[in-house]
């Protein structure tokens, strides 16, 4: 007994999250326990006349697993990730996720996708091909809608296939969780059963809609409070360590208070023995005071020779009265003829700028000019006039600029910003005696139209893989954690973001303690580009 009492006391002392999750997961249970009950009761009087046959309703061993996780799970992607996994297998889809609006721009996200075929979770992707306006209309009234591999609306299983690969995507199913795309809509696909979606397979997910947005709309809040509950760790850690060094510092200044009250006692000691020797050497002035007296009469001969320097003092004071103003005189005429020179050479030296205003100051004027061989100046004389601080670290800076057409002129502007960012990144990315490469040259995007690319290397400390797939969270969020081998983050994040205003595409190469490469790559004035998000 004491052993049981043991056992049901320790797990009073389990986190609230666990029990928060555990009833989540227990709910959502149930319910797809009772609509699979109501689903066969509406199919039994088709069986009326076969004897009634008790039935015993049993959920699938990876079901059940799938719902534990999301009593386990503390963190909302694992609970999404849950919520599509049970929610395949209870549909028996290929491909179960959740189709949602991209934060950033208008583009439709699926996200948490669950194959059930290799029983994996696919990456998420950004559906780029346009889709029909009929699909886009279903989804935002919330309409739940069929498309089968039969019938004619196949856009978003071309825009699927195009941003995954797939040579198939079979039958589609959309059911949204709410009227507008702030809300995830669920999104199942059969590229390899070609089975066909129907009405009754509608019916079984409409009555789990309240309960699928309250865990994501819970799972949501746990992640709130999970950051919450973080940030306030992180501050009583400070708090710690502020008090720690506080009480250290106590400990010393009593010390130092002991140490004094040492020193003042010895120094009373040592006043008293000083009066005496006060009083002795009192007497023993008074004596010489007697010596003094003599002395004054001689002193008053060395009086009447004060007066007569005092008098030559005065005369040094004049003349150097007029020495300031000759100073002065010759100062106005120098000024003068300094004015003189000024107006015959037509011009002043201007004044030193900030590096970065020099750039902007130097850069509105460039586009003005089509020639390509001034192009190809002006590139060149940017980036060597804003790399004065990489002899200072003795790092060398390879530039290559490659002949560019015309086409590129209204580019300029935009293309050496970046190309200043991009300096400034790798500058404080790369240590002493390193070398960064930037190549400039005319190429081709996808369609075969002009683009102008961008390629920066340096020698910092390299982006793991998983570092590069938050890059996009890093490049558009302040607070989100900076990757080590990243040198300047605010100026990566305004190339971005200059990047997607061009409707351009940045690609990262690295990986941990290799060298960085960025390519960035630009459309052509003569062919604009729709707006793109980052790759990498």
């Amino acid at each position: 007994m004491p052993v049981v009492a043991k056992n049901l006391a320790s797990l009073f002392t389990l986190p609230v999250q666990f029990w928060v999750y555990l009833v989540v997961g227990l709910t959502f249970l149930g319910l797809i326990l009772a609509v699979t009950l109501l689903a066969k009761r509406r199919t039994a009087p088709a069986m009326a006349e076969e004897p009634a046959q008790p039935t015993q309703t049993k959920l699938p061993v990876q079901v059940a697993s799938a719902l534990l996780d999301i009593g386990l799970e503390t963190q909302e992607v694992n609970i999404r990730k849950a919520l599509t996994h049970s929610l395949g297998l209870f549909l028996m889809s290929d491909l179960c996720g959740l189709l949602e609006k991209s934060p950033a721009s208008d583009a439709l996200v699926i996200s948490q996708m669950f194959d059930l075929i290799r029983e994996t979770h696919l990456e998420d992707f950004t559906l780029k091909q346009p889709i029909e306006e009929k699909t886009i209309h279903n989804i935002l009234v919330g309409l739940p809608f069929i498309a089968n591999h039969k019938q004619s609306d196949q856009s978003l299983q071309n825009s699927f296939k195009n941003a995954t690969g797939y040579n198939e995507a079979g039958s589609l199913l959309v059911i949204p969780l709410g009227e507008d795309l702030a809300a995830p809509a669920i999104l199942c696909l059969t590229p390899y059963t070609q089975r066909e979606f129907h009405q009754q397979d509608i019916d079984l997910v409409l009555p789990l809609k309240p309960k699928l947005l309250q865990v994501l709309s819970k799972a949501s809040d746990i992640d709130e409070r999970v950051n919450a509950a973080e940030t306030l760790r992180l501050s009583l850690k400070q708090l710690t360590r502020s008090h720690n060094q506080i009480q250290e510092q106590l400990i010393r200044s009593q010390q130092l208070l002991e140490e004094a009250k040492i020193k003042l006692a010895d120094h009373k000691n040592d006043t008293t023995q000083e009066v005496a020797l006060w009083v002795e050497r009192q007497q023993a002035l008074e004596a010489e005071v007697d010596d003094l007296t003599e002395k004054i009469a001689e002193n008053l001969s060395a009086v009447q020779e004060a007066k007569e320097i005092k008098q030559q003092c005065d005369a040094l004071e004049k003349a150097l009265e007029e020495n300031k103003r000759n100073i002065s005189e010759l100062n106005t005429t120098l000024a003068n003829a300094q004015g003189v020179i000024n107006q015959s050479i037509g011009k002043t030296e201007p004044a030193p700028s900030d590096s970065l205003a020099g750039f902007v100051s130097n850069a509105s004027g460039y586009g003005m000019n089509n020639d390509p061989a001034s192009l190809e100046a002006q590139y060149n004389q940017s980036i060597h006039q804003t790399a004065a601080d990489f002899a200072q670290r003795d790092i060398t800076l390879l530039v290559q600029v490659e002949p560019l057409s015309s086409d590129f002129a209204p580019l300029t502007l935009t293309a050496l910003k970046i190309i200043h960012l991009m300096q400034l990144n790798a500058y404080k990315a790369s240590p002493n005696h390193a070398t960064v490469e930037i190549t400039v040259s005319a190429q081709q995007d996808e369609q075969q139209n002009p683009a102008l690319e961008i390629l920066v290397t340096d020698q910092g400390g390299g982006i793991s893989p998983q570092e590069q797939s938050h890059f996009l969270r890093f490049a558009r969020s302040s607070h989100h954690p900076v990757p080590a081998g990243i040198g300047d983050a605010a100026a990566l994040r305004e190339v971005v973001q200059l990047v997607e205003q061009a409707g351009g595409h940045l690609w990262i190469h690295s990986a941990k303690d290799q060298l960085t490469t960025y390519r960035i790559l630009l459309p052509g004035s003569a062919h604009p580009a729709e707006k793109s998000v980052l790759e990498k």
